[in-house]
């Protein structure tokens, strides 16, 4: 005679360690297909950004500052570029089917964000309206 408890407990066991195996697999898999490609989450006015591309092929990239885009296409690189702007950045970055945007904050060397009519100040000498 089979033990009925038995075989519900076996197949319990087994369709838990099924979808606990597969969501171990799942989280894995997005961690390695969507590594960030800048370093941090706040940079510093005047810092180098090092953006890296180095394992994504035929991608488009559009950069965002806080007063103008740029648009990068390539393969394969690695490449570094001068934040000189106060404020947020977006990189958005589109491979295959795939797209993904990653922001990140240049701040002055303080820690804070900056207003614009502070940053002319700076680089002029005097204040302009």
């Amino acid at each position: 005679m089979v033990n009925k408890r038995g075989v519900i407990k076996t197949g319990l066991v087994g369709t838990l360690l099924t979808i606990v195996a597969f969501l171990v697999f799942f989280s894995l898999f997005l961690s390695f297909s969507s590594a960030a490609i800048v370093d941090e989450e706040i940079y510093y006015f005047g810092d180098k950004v090092k953006i890296d591309l180095k394992d994504v092929i035929d991608y488009k990239l559009k950069i965002t500052t806080p007063t103008t885009s740029y648009f990068v296409e390539g393969s394969n690189e690695v490449f570094v570029f001068k934040v000189e702007e106060i404020g947020v950045y977006v990189l958005d970055l589109s491979y295959g089917d795939e797209q993904e945007v990653y922001r990140f904050e240049v701040v002055d060397s303080e820690g804070e964000i900056i207003e614009e009519f502070e940053l002319r100040y700076r680089r002029t000498g005097s204040r302009e309206s």
